[in-house]
C-alpha cells in the first residue's frame, strides 16, 4: 500500500515561485576527474586550493582556484592505504600545507584510520585511529579540531547473530604540528525514538538482509558534522535515527540528542513517466548533510532518506524515507522552523531533471548543504542527488525557505549523483562559486552565482 496518496490543491502561496530579484545558478563548467569515485571535495579559499577524494583509486587530487572557473587540476596523490582499505572522505584546513583522509578497514568491525599527507609533495605525516567506518571528517575553521563520524553501517555475522559495531565520533585536537594532534574517542549513548516500522536493507557477506531500526549505540550512524560558529560545538546527523547530536568539543563529548520528527506536503509518489505532485507525503525527515547559519541561530537539513521499506511498500498511515526537503531548524531548542515541502521536487521537475522513476522511492534525494552569506542574505546550497543537480535555497525567512533556482551540476542528470559540495567566494570578482563532485560520472561540477 503506498504512504498516504490523496489528491490536494497546492495554494499559490506554498508554491514558493523565485522573486526576480532571486539570484540565479550558472553552471559553467563539467571537468573531468583524473580518478574513480570522486565524492568529497573540500576547500582552502586562503591559497585558492581544494582537494577531492576519488575513493575507488585511492587518490586525492588536488585543484588550483586561480581562475574559479576553470579548476586546474595541479597532481594526484596516492594514498597510503593499507590492503583493503577504502577512503572515504577528505578535508582540509583553513591554512597549512596538508589534509586528512579517513579510510574504513576491509574487516566490517575494525577500527579505521584518519591519514594526515602533505600537500606539497603527498608524503604520509603521520595516521590516527577513528572508530568503526569512518565515513566523514570536516576540520573547525580556526584549526583546533578535526571531528569524523564513524557510521559503523556494516554488520557482520557472528555466532550465528547479525553484530555491528556502535557509531562514534573521533575527536582530533590539532596541534601546531599536525603529526603531534592528539586523538579522543566520543561514544553514544543510547538514543532510543520511534522506529515508525522502518528497517535498514544491508549487505552483509555479500547478501541482503534487513535489520531493524533501533537506539542502541550499534544502530547509531553519524553521517555529517558541522561545526558551530563558537568553534566550540558541533553537530551531526543520525541519518536512519532521525535525529541530530549535539556535541561539546571541549568535553568530547555527545550533550543531547533530538529527533527531527515528520513532514507533510504534495509530492509525485507515482512511476508514471511525468511529473504531478498530486499525493500527500508523509515521511520521517532522515538527513544526511547538515549546515549551521553563520549567526549560529539555525541549522538546516538535506533530508535524503536512508530506511526502507520504500513508498510503494509502506503501509497507509505510516511515514516513508525521506522528507525531500531542505528543513530549518532553530538550534538552540531543536525545534522546527519550516521546510522547503515539494519545493525542490518541483524546481528539478520544472528544470527539466527530475527522474520520475524515483517517484516511489525517495524523490530527487536532498543530499549535502551548505551556507554562505551573500550582500547580507543566508541561502543554503543543496545536491539532489537523483536530479543530477544543485538548489539554491534563500533562508531569508527561516519558517517559508525559498528555493530560488536549480541548475544541473553535470552532463547526466540521472547519472551524475552529485555528492560532495564546497562554496568559494572569489576576491577579484566577489561571485560565489559552488564545486560539486558527481560521484556517478567522475566528474567535478562548476556553478557560479554571479555578482
Amino acid at each position: 500500500m503506498l504512504c498516504a496518496i490523496l489528491l490536494v490543491f497546492v495554494p499559490p502561496a506554498f508554491q514558493q515561485a523565485p522573486s526576480a530579484s532571486a539570484p540565479r545558478l550558472e553552471r559553467l563548467a563539467v571537468l573531468a576527474a583524473a580518478g574513480k569515485g570522486s565524492e568529497i571535495l573540500s576547500i582552502q579559499a586562503s591559497t585558492a586550493r581544494a582537494v577531492l577524494i576519488h575513493s575507488k583509486s585511492g587518490q586525492v587530487e588536488l585543484f588550483d582556484l586561480a581562475d574559479p572557473a576553470h579548476p586546474r587540476s595541479v597532481r594526484v596523490i596516492e594514498l597510503a592505504l593499507e590492503q583493503g582499505e577504502d577512503v572515504t572522505s577528505v578535508a582540509i584546513p583553513a591554512s597549512g600545507d596538508w589534509f586528512l583522509a579517513v579510510a574504513k578497514a576491509k574487516r566490517p568491525l575494525a577500527p579505521g584510520r584518519a591519514l594526515l599527507h602533505s600537500l606539497a609533495d603527498g608524503r604520509v605525516l603521520a595516521s590516527f585511529p577513528t572508530g568503526v567506518g569512518p565515513d566523514c571528517i570536516y576540520i573547525e575553521k580556526s584549526g583546533k579540531f578535526a571531528l569524523i563520524a564513524n557510521e559503523a553501517e556494516e554488520f557482520d555475522e557472528v555466532g550465528g547473530k547479525l553484530v555491528s559495531a556502535p557509531g562514534s565520533l573521533t575527536l582530533i585536537r590539532l596541534a601546531e604540528d599536525p603529526a603531534k594532534s592528539t586523538v579522543t574517542q566520543i561514544a553514544f549513548e543510547p538514543a532510543p525514538g520511534p522506529t515508525d516500522g522502518r528497517f535498514l536493507d544491508r549487505s552483509v557477506a555479500e547478501l541482503p538482509r534487513e535489520i531493524e531500526l533501533g537506539g542502541a549505540p550499534e544502530f547509531l550512524e553519524p553521517e555529517v558534522v558541522a561545526f558551530l560558529p563558537d568553534g566550540a560545538h558541533a553537530l551531526v546527523t543520525l541519518q536512519e535515527n532521525n535525529q541530530v547530536a549535539y556535541v561539546d568539543l571541549a568535553a568530547a563529548k555527545v550533550t543531547r540528542i533530538v529527533p527531527l520528527g515528520h513532514t507533510t506536503h504534495a509530492a509525485d509518489l507515482l512511476d508514471d513517466g511525468r511529473f504531478e505532485d498530486g499525493g500527500i507525503l508523509l515521511a520521517r525527515r532522515e538527513p544526511d548533510g547538515i549546515a549551521v547559519t553563520p549567526d549560529g541561530r539555525f541549522f538546516v537539513t538535506a533530508d535524503e532518506g536512508d530506511t526502507e521499506p520504500s513508498v510503494e511498500k509502506t503501509a497507509a498511515g505510516m511515514p516513508c524515507s525521506g522528507g525531500r526537503t531542505l528543513s530549518v531548524f532553530d538550534l538552540a531548542s531543536g525545534a522546527l522552523l519550516g521546510d522547503t515541502g515539494p519545493a525542490l521536487d518541483r524546481a528539478a521537475a520544472e528544470a527539466g531533471l527530475y527522474n520520475d522513476k524515483r517517484s516511489r522511492k525517495k524523490g530527487c534525494e536532498p543530499e549535502m548543504v551548505l551556507i554562505f552569506e551573500r550582500d547580507g542574505r543566508i541561502f543554503a546550497a543543496v545536491t539532489l542527488e537523483r536530479a543530477g543537480a544543485l538548489a539554491l535555497v534563500d533562508l531569508a525567512d527561516p519558517t517559508h525557505p525559498k528555493v530560488v533556482s536549480v541548475a544541473p551540476t553535470g552532463n547526466d542528470s540521472a547519472g551524475d549523483e552529485p555528492e560532495g559540495l564546497a562554496h568559494y567566494r572569489d576576491p577579484k570578482s566577489g561571485a560565489d562559486y559552488l564545486y560539486v563532485a558527481n560521484e556517478g560520472t567522475d566528474t567535478l561540477g562548476v556553478l557560479r552565482v554571479p555578482r
